[in-house]
């Protein structure tokens, strides 16, 4: 008995610090997210080929955060993607965010419009932000982003 009581004395002796074991949070564990969201990611055939909504791993992030992303691309591949699903955001360039707001307005879900901007201005930032309300600007860390759907959610 003495014996367990001296190895038992110097796990909780005073002074000591608290240690968590292995359930802590890890860092290789996807971000989930607050509010999962069916996110469309247009891809307009003319814009940019380096552009934040052609990449791929915006795709996986996305679905590893518990969101539904669904990318389209061109305005029939806009169009069919609207009749066909229900959508909370779409992620689309600033560039064709107006044109995608227009397409849509008439969409029984009233998708919200989420412009991406690329290494923007901080006046344009400010445009949109006025504009859109919430927009993703790029590059940003995965935090960052599923920080700015979350806040897209919020304000539906």
């Amino acid at each position: 008995m003495l014996g367990c009581a001296l190895w038992f004395s110097d796990a909780v002796a005073c002074g000591d610090k608290f240690i968590v074991g292995p359930s802590g949070t890890r860092l290789e564990q996807p971000i989930a997210s607050t509010t999962p969201a069916r996110i469309l990611i247009y891809r307009d055939v003319g814009s940019d080929t380096t552009s934040a909504v052609r990449d791929e791993d915006l795709i996986a992030v996305l679905k590893e955060a518990g969101h539904k992303p669904v990318a389209a691309e061109g305005t029939q591949g806009l169009e069919a993607a609207v009749k066909g699903g229900s959508f909370d955001l779409i992620l689309v360039d600033y560039a064709s965010a107006q044109k995608v707001r227009n397409e849509v307005v008439s969409s029984p879900s009233h998708p919200s419009i989420v412009p991406v901007l690329d290494r923007t201005s901080r006046h344009l930032l400010s445009t949109a932000k006025k504009e859109f309300n919430v927009v993703l600007n790029v590059p940003a860390t995965v935090s960052s982003v599923l920080r700015t759907i979350d806040k897209a959610m919020l304000a539906r």
